[in-house]
Parts: structure tokens; C-alpha cells; sequence
């Protein structure tokens, strides 16, 4: 399970468009209208980095590293997104523990029928680069969110709920704004190239979820 990079819930406003408030886009047009604002709003926002994403800006030098930067956090959302959905609801909703999640895990996998088994052993057979067999317990640990995981889904939840941030805003750069706003700052300082920051992202999201 490939989980995103950390997350944070800052700052969410959004565009009106045609009277209406952009809360995601379905055309080209609203598209380039929220990219053409968002471009606009970040090189104006002022924020902190928080402490959970300093890690993610720490080696970013250069505006090619920014690059790098953005189509990585963009591979981490798109990646086992279905499973990371999974963790939300129940951190969000249910409030569980990492424990608590764990042992519904456990459950479900003792559950899983013939086909669901086959196509699980085939996924871990095909990440393993050695030649040894694959045991139950490697099924169950591939099945099951490792702590730290679900840990770290569990406290953004939290602090996304605390924000206030509605769930029907749904920019896959609203928990990453103040990254963006730092790489502006710093490393892409210009229009064209903070343009092309926003777009290197959208595409690569759009690209992960085709595949």
C-alpha cells in the first residue's frame, strides 16, 4: 500500500464560476478557469509550511526538483487509492485506532474468497524479487495497512476535520497548498513556470487514474 505524501488542510478557497463556487471540475473549461486562479491565489498566499511537509521541500533546490516534487505527490495519491479511501472512512467517520482498524482487517481477510485470494497472492508474488513461496502470513500483511500507515491517514483525517475544510471541495491540490506556495516562493517564482507546477500536476493525476 502506497500511501500520499503527508497532507495538510490549510487554506480551501475556490474560484465562483458562473455564480457558482468551483468546487471540482468536469470540462476543459472549468479546468483551465481553476488552474488560471489557483496559479493567481498561491503566489499571493501567505502560509507556513507545516511541520509534517517540511520533509517533502527539504532537498528541493532547483525548479526541475519542484517538478520532480509535484509528479511524486502525484503518483502517491493515485497509487492503492481505493485502500486509502478505505483508511479515511474509518478514521474519519468511525474514529478507529490503528488497532482497532487492524483486527477489521484481520476479519475481512479471513473472509476473502478463492478469486480475491488468487489475485492477492499474484500482486505479492509479483513484488517479491526473491523465488521463496508465499506464505498465509505474507498474504495477510499485504492485505492489512500497516500501523504507521493508517496512523498517519488517521491524524490527517483529524486535522482535516478540525480545519473545517467541507468535503465537497474536491482539488487534489487543497492539501498540498502550502507546498505549492513554498515551491512559488522559492524555486518557481515565475508565472509560466509556476503554470506549468500546477499542470505537471493535474496531468500526472489525470494519467494515474487512467491507468
Amino acid at each position: 500500500m502506497i500511501i500520499p505524501k503527508p497532507r495538510y488542510w490549510i487554506d480551501w478557497a475556490v474560484p465562483n464560476f458562473w455564480g457558482y463556487p468551483l468546487n471540482s471540475f468536469g470540462s476543459d473549461l472549468e479546468y483551465a478557469h481553476y488552474i488560471a486562479w489557483l496559479q493567481e491565489h498561491l503566489a499571493k498566499l501567505d502560509v507556513p509550511l507545516p511541520e509534517n511537509q517540511r520533509c517533502l521541500v527539504e532537498k528541493v533546490k532547483s525548479f526541475d526538483d519542484a517538478i520532480s516534487l509535484v509528479i511524486s505527490i502525484a503518483e502517491s495519491l493515485t497509487c492503492d487509492w481505493p485502500r486509502v479511501e478505505k483508511c479515511e472512512k474509518a478514521a474519519r467517520e468511525r474514529h478507529m485506532t490503528a488497532a482497532q482498524f487492524r483486527l477489521q482487517e484481520e476479519s475481512e481477510f479471513e473472509k476473502l474468497g478463492e478469486d480475491e485470494l488468487s489475485s492477492l497472492l499474484t500482486e505479492v508474488s509479483l513484488d517479491r524479487d526473491d523465488d521463496v513461496d508465499v506464505t498465509w502470513e505474507d498474504l495477510k500483511e499485504a492485505y492489512c495497512t500497516p500501523f504507521e500507515q493508517y496512523v498517519q491517514i488517521r491524524d490527517e483525517m483529524m486535522q482535516k476535520e478540525a480545519s473545517g475544510c467541507p468535503d465537497e471541495i474536491l482539488h487534489y491540490d487543497i492539501p498540498y497548498r502550502a507546498v505549492f506556495a513554498y515551491l512559488f516562493r522559492t524555486v518557481a517564482k515565475g508565472t509560466l513556470q509556476q503554470m506549468e507546477l500546477l499542470k505537471t500536476f493535474y496531468q500526472e493525476m489525470n494519467d494515474g487514474y487512467e491507468k
